[in-house]
């Protein structure tokens, strides 16, 4: 990356090509999320209707989510694919990622776009580990208790990224 920039190449605004933030957020590389973001590379732009943060969610990248959440990204930003990076975290049971994205104060009570919570997503899904996490975190929040058994209707259609991850 240094030598496109010693060239003149203005990477983080590369004009309709993958932005190389997205392989920044595919691969968990945070010193090249570092180096874009001293470049003023945009946290929120979008590629294929996805933003980095959503790409390292479903990914399971927990050191890049913190990072991103850290560096100022939006942590229930839904962006073109309608699904938030917490509800695509739960979706591929990324438990760390669940939990960074909590702990940036992701929105527990935000409902996709069939009208479920994340905690009805992870029941759904089968996610019982990610389930229990999300009743406990909303226990601690709002003093609220769940009931194990409480299990919501199935959704129809769980909207999830397309974008492959690098490990």
């Amino acid at each position: 990356m240094d030598t496109l920039i010693a060239h003149g190449a203005k990477i983080p605004t590369l004009p309709k090509c993958f932005p190389p933030i997205f392989l920044a957020a595919q691969t968990d590389n945070i010193s090249i999320l570092t180096k874009l973001i001293s470049l003023d590379s945009n946290l929120e732009v979008t590629y294929k209707g996805a933003s980095p943060l959503q790409v390292a969610s479903q990914c399971g990248h927990e050191k890049m989510v913190t990072a991103l959440i850290e560096k100022g990204a939006l942590v229930d930003n839904p962006a073109a694919i309608g699904s938030a990076p917490l509800l695509l975290a739960i979706a591929y049971g990324h438990l760390a990622c669940v939990k960074a994205l909590i702990a940036g104060e992701a929105d527990l009570s935000r409902r996709n776009a069939n009208g479920f919570t994340p905690l009805e997503i992870a029941i759904n899904a089968n996610k019982p580990v990610i389930s229990e996490y999300i009743r406990d975190s909303l226990s601690r929040k709002n003093g609220m208790f769940f009931s194990k058994n409480r299990l919501p209707e199935a959704p129809e259609k769980i909207v999830i990224s397309q974008h492959s991850c690098v490990r």
